[in-house]
């Protein structure tokens, strides 16, 4: 063969792996991977809009150095790990911004919600939508907003029994109260050693929680200077009505926990940490949550009233979901996210028995606690593992 003619070979070779790179990250990026859950197709056929959340695969971002130079300066600073997942989210969404403007313009789009804290966003959608969506780049799975039940108060609302024992035993010192469940943990010898949760900031992520109540009123956070409603409630599910009326809880569990955790003071101690603070997000609404509501509440309380030093030492999630729903990476990530940003997560491991935890409970990075009775034996509802 002459010298053009491997040159002509070459060019064409050239030209042709050019084609085929291109026609190949052309479908990698522009929906051929794209996963649909079938059951978004069921649906539509008999509404006309789902509720949906829509996962984004940017691997542009990954690549940016921008973002990657900033690893070591977020383990430190967590308004920078904020600052650096708003920026990822945006980043990821360029290209198809323009898409979801013209549909939501047009109607096929409506309730749309970006987040931040996982590269996703919520939206109720129609046929038309689903298709576009399944079409675009960087979309790498399409999903029911899911619906979860509200959890249920087990014995009486809290302090009712507890306000009665209090006058049962004024006359006693708190080194003296050992009610079974607190003295099982230890915690009147924690009293004792002068440790009540000082300093500490814990939200109670449930069905929201009652100001009012006699022996949580003074340690809500938003009554403190420097803080208002805005930086300490968050109606996440959007029920409880304006912002600025501050915390409220229409169903009891959340001031149930709220109670075990932080009820009464130093001096009159009924919870484990009374000289902690609370803060508190809804996420229920007519006795359910949705997968979106988590995810808002997520996202507002890594960053209150939108500073990242005023998010929460603890988190307590008092709900788990089904064991079906063992494998939710949804949680998965943002647990981890909420890890690297200094924040403990405690989730209940749930009512389920012998069929076991749902998620987030049962992750390995994730804190759960099951129940006991007072014969100090794993309560017949309560789930256990293995996970």
């Amino acid at each position: 063969m002459s010298r053009g003619c491997n040159s002509c070979f070459l060019f064409i070779f050239s030209l042709l792996f050019s084609l085929f790179v291109t026609s190949y990250l052309y479908q990698t990026s522009y929906g051929a991977q794209t996963s649909v859950s079938p059951d978004l197709y069921r649906a539509l056929e008999d509404e006309s809009f789902v509720a949906v959340l829509v996962f984004l695969d940017d691997p542009a971002y990954r690549e940016n150095t921008s973002f990657s130079s900033l690893e070591e300066k977020e383990k430190n600073d967590p308004s920078i790990f904020v600052k650096t997942l708003q920026e990822k989210a945006e980043y990821a969404t360029e290209v198809i911004s323009p898409h979801l403007e013209t549909e939501i313009e047009d109607g096929n789009i409506m309730d749309y919600q970006p987040f931040w804290i996982v590269n996703a966003f919520s939206a109720s959608i129609n046929k038309e939508a689903l298709e576009l969506l399944s079409d675009l780049p960087y979309i790498s799975s399409i999903k029911p907003d899911r619906q979860h039940f509200r959890p249920e108060v087990s014995g009486a609302p809290f302090l009712e029994n507890e306000k009665q024992l209090a006058a049962a035993e004024d006359h006693l010192s708190y080194s003296e109260r050992k009610p079974w469940n607190l003295a099982l943990i230890n915690v009147p010898r924690a009293w004792q050693e002068e440790f009540f949760g000082d300093d500490i900031v814990v939200a109670i992520m449930d069905t929201g929680v009652d100001p009012e109540h006699p022996q949580l009123r003074d340690s809500y956070r938003g009554n403190l200077p420097g803080h208002s409603h805005e930086t300490s409630w968050y109606d996440a599910a959007g029920n409880l009505g304006n912002e600025n009326k501050g915390p409220h809880d229409l169903h009891g569990h959340g001031t149930h926990m709220a109670g075990i955790i932080m009820g009464g003071n130093p001096e009159n101690p009924l919870g484990i940490a009374p000289a902690a603070k609370w803060i508190a997000v809804n996420i229920f609404s007519n006795g359910y949550t949705w997968d979106s509501h988590v995810i808002k509440a997520y996202q507002w309380l890594l960053a209150p009233g939108g500073n990242p030093g005023h998010a929460p030492d603890i988190i307590n999630c008092s709900w788990a979901s089904r064991p079906e729903y063992g494998s939710d990476y949804l949680q998965w990530e943002i647990l981890h996210k909420l890890e690297k940003a200094g924040v403990f997560v405690v989730f209940a491991a749930g009512n389920n028995a012998q069929e076991g935890p749902g998620s987030p409970a049962s992750y390995p990075h994730a804190f759960s606690v099951g129940a006991l009775n007072e014969n100090f034996r794993i309560a017949n509802f309560s789930s256990r593992g293995p996970v």
